[in-house]
């Protein structure tokens, strides 16, 4: 990861543009809102975007599922290197935002403070 992209994925966090989920990279409801994990914002700034795993039906939410080519697809999170980040980050920022319950601010401050970039 760069300066440029860590940047961007906090600057994202704290923007208030994101509406957090918790247990997938983003899911959408009925009215087409999303909402997304930590991990999710950051895919989201480099301009992947998910596709419904199955049709919104009602007032039912559902995961997105993102397609990292090589036959590897998540909803939960992407692959062990991706964009150069180290698998340990993002278990952790997974981590901080499922399990910890963090909010967008905190975790940005986790990025900020313990991304390493190249």
């Amino acid at each position: 990861m760069n300066q440029a992209q860590k940047d961007r994925w906090v600057a994202d966090l704290l923007s208030g543009r994101y509406a957090q989920t918790r247990g997938a990279l983003c899911i959408q409801t009925s009215n087409g809102a999303c909402k997304f994990c930590g991990v999710g914002v950051l895919l989201d700034g480099m301009g992947m975007r998910g596709t419904p795993l199955v049709p919104v039906v009602g007032d039912g939410i559902v995961a997105m599922v993102y397609d990292f080519g090589d036959e590897y697809t998540s909803i939960m999170m992407p692959p062990r290197d991706f964009a150069g980040i180290p698998p340990h980050v993002l278990d952790k920022v997974s981590v901080l935002n499922d399990q910890e319950g963090w909010d967008f601010r905190e975790i940005a401050e986790y990025v900020r403070d313990n991304v390493p970039v190249d």
